[in-house]
């Protein structure tokens, strides 16, 4: 393993698992192992077209002295250049805008230097001068709508660095459908709640038909408007990605097995884990098969529909615990998630007369002499 030279920063944890010598590129070339090295860079696939492309050292040497200049040092540039080689290629003039743009946003050098060598495929989306204009201006768009802070715009950008590549004018005319749709289901505060959805996916900006469909489909299932809405507001992230066809046939699934012959059944589920409606059906037909050989029968699982987002391996291990605790793994008692679960199960534990879980040792007894 091989150390920075300067102070005692580490390159990387990877193994040099290949030689990089001058016998990967065009005979002419005369860029050896040293080369590379002084800037820290492992070449792990020589293949990559920006290898087989490179003719002269200098044209890392330029980029170097543009991310020297904008405060990044040698051994996390090298780490920016073996997990992102494309950079090689990019203007001098784009990437130095890139670096600028990433210096502006993180207001902590140490943030700043880890994003970039963590994230560089995202950080240096596109070498193209539009791109950091629209990204810019999509932005503004976002805080002035929304009221996005620095840091979620930062995770947006990292997440979805594609969307930014949008138009802010295209964009807008999505967001006021967007937002007529929330009205038209008896929204009172858009901003709230478009900022939690984009917290969560900012795709629904491109896809608003994605939440006039699934609208349609509540509709269907005999839901009202507000009642739709609060499943929405419960599904953040999920919708821009969501195949409705999937969706239906999930929900016929559930009225089958469950023997759902009215609506009624099928919203109170919708209500209380909208979730269990985005599975695919092959998974839910698993979890269903779990629940009844753990004895649970439709009844039982549709006065409880949130076990439904439990997986199998996981509703097995807290029927054990409950078991080995002397409790009766009561459906309703296996329900939440990790922290929630656990609470629960040490609050029916000192119900039971058990010791808690993180209890003290129990001191041994003093006889004090008469």
């Amino acid at each position: 393993m091989r150390r920075a030279v300067r102070g005692s920063a580490r390159i990387s944890r990877r193994c040099q698992s290949v030689t990089v010598n001058k016998g990967w590129f065009r005979p002419k070339v005369q860029i050896e192992r040293v080369d590379l090295e002084r800037y820290f860079i492992i070449v792990e696939d020589p293949s990559h077209f920006v290898w087989q492309n490179l003719t002269d050292i200098k044209d890392i040497e330029e980029r170097f002295q543009i991310f020297d200049q904008n405060e990044v040092e040698r051994n996390i540039f090298g780490d920016i250049v073996s997990r992102f080689p494309e950079i090689l290629e990019y203007s001098l003039k784009n990437l130095d805008s890139h670096l600028k743009f990433w210096l502006e946003m993180f207001q902590n050098s140490s943030e700043y230097s880890f994003h970039l060598k963590s994230y560089p495929a995202a950080c240096f989306h596109l070498d193209d001068g539009e791109y950091l204009r629209r990204r810019n201006e999509m932005l503004e768009f976002l805080f002035s709508n929304f009221g996005i802070n620095r840091k979620m715009l930062i995770r947006l950008i990292l997440a979805y660095p594609k969307f930014f590549n949008n138009e802010v004018e295209e964009i807008s005319t999505k967001l006021e459908l967007l937002k007529n749709l929330y009205v038209s289901m008896g929204g009172k505060n858009f901003k709230v709640f478009g900022r939690t959805q984009l917290a969560q996916n900012v795709l629904i900006l491109e896809k608003p038909e994605k939440m006039a469909d699934f609208m349609d489909l509540m509709t269907k299932t005999g839901l009202s408007s507000e009642e739709t809405l609060k499943i929405i507001s419960k599904m953040a992230g999920v919708l821009p990605d969501l195949a409705l066809e999937n969706v239906e046939i999930t929900m016929n699934l559930l009225q089958r097995e469950l023997n759902l012959e009215e609506n009624s059944g099928i919203k109170k589920i919708c209500l209380e884990a909208p979730t269990v409606i985005t599975l695919s059906p092959g998974t839910l037909s698993e979890r269903l098969k779990g629940l009844r050989q753990s004895g649970f029968g439709p009844y039982e699982i549709l006065d409880h529909p949130d076990c439904l987002t439990v997986t199998g391996q996981i509703l097995t291990h807290r029927i054990q615990k409950l078991a080995r605790l002397g409790i009766n793994p009561l459906l309703e008692n296996l329900v939440g998630n990790k922290d929630e679960w656990e609470a629960k199960a040490d609050k029916l534990n000192s119900e039971s007369g058990n010791r808690p879980k993180n209890a003290r040792p129990m001191s041994p007894a003093v006889i004090r002499p008469r």
